[in-house]
């Protein structure tokens, strides 16, 4: 098991699940004869900029598994990744949360794993609605370091 799997696997014990579910044996658009397309997006400069990236993506990626659009939700994967890395900055247990559900998000994406996406949609929100409301550290000089 590599580094980042048993890191995964510390987590929520549905994420490390459908992880797992998805990582051992799923064909992915690259084994299935088309390869995964990968998308540039910008990063987020603030964590309020982070916040409001990860609720349009959050909302796009509703808005697709209604249609089973697994690429519109592969490519708001890219941009809840950006996000999630931007708050992960300042880590704590519900950033390294949302970073873990984000990657089970993109790797079920990039499967086409209807059922995960649909499992892992709540764990996702939850996340987001958790790291967008995330304390602000203090300022150098006024209370903080």
């Amino acid at each position: 098991m590599t580094a980042w799997v048993r890191k995964l696997t510390l987590g929520s014990g549905i994420c490390a699940a459908l992880f797992l579910t998805g990582a051992v044996g799923l064909p992915t658009a690259a084994t299935a004869g088309q390869a995964a397309k990968h998308h540039e997006v910008q990063n987020p400069r603030t964590v309020e900029e982070a916040s409001a990236m990860m609720r349009r993506a959050l909302s796009r990626v509703e808005q697709a598994l209604a249609t089973d659009d697994y690429a519109s939700i592969h490519k708001a994967s890219y941009e809840l990744e950006a996000a999630a890395s931007r708050i992960a900055d300042r880590p704590n247990d519900k950033s390294e949360k949302l970073v873990r559900t984000v990657e089970i998000l993109h790797r079920a994406s990039e499967a086409g794993d209807r059922a995960v996406l649909q499992a892992i949609y709540p764990s996702l929100k939850e996340a987001v609605d958790q790291a967008a409301v995330l304390p602000r550290p203090a300022p150098v000089g006024k209370g903080g370091r």
